[in-house]
């Protein structure tokens, strides 16, 4: 199977607004810890809090903004499901390079969060907001 380069630059683009959008997702989290700290005490429920409130932004803006659909039930359904089997991916993963195959704390958290990422955007791309 071959990719035209409108194709690929189409893919291209779409994924730059993916990452986009996931890391204006990470700033928009570490705003909502600040903002809310005074008020919310416990730092389990603040990160939780400020989680929750990055992932609704970050479903609504991926809907939108990056593959340019409308945010639905079903498509917030399978949003979660997909962030489940990607924390699940991340625990085996880090798990088994750190643990298994002795690869450092660092190196093995940036390779896992590539493959998370790529995994998350053919997820999206293909599943989740088609």
């Amino acid at each position: 199977m071959q990719i035209d380069s409108a194709s690929l630059r189409d893919l291209l683009w779409t994924g730059t607004k993916f990452g986009l959008v996931g890391l204006t997702t990470v700033g928009l989290y570490f705003i909502v810890l600040a903002l809310a700290r005074p008020f919310i005490a416990n730092v389990v429920i603040l990160s939780l809090f400020a989680y929750v409130a990055s992932a609704a932004f970050n479903f609504v803006a991926q809907a939108r903004v990056t593959f340019g659909s409308t945010p639905t039930g079903t498509r917030l359904v399978r949003y979660i499901l997909m962030h489940l089997l990607c924390m699940g991916m991340n625990a085996t993963l880090i798990y088994t390079l750190i643990e298994r195959m002795d690869m450092g704390f660092y190196p093995a958290q940036i390779l896992v969060t590539v493959i998370i990422a790529g995994t998350s955007f053919v997820l999206s791309r293909l599943w989740v907001y088609r």
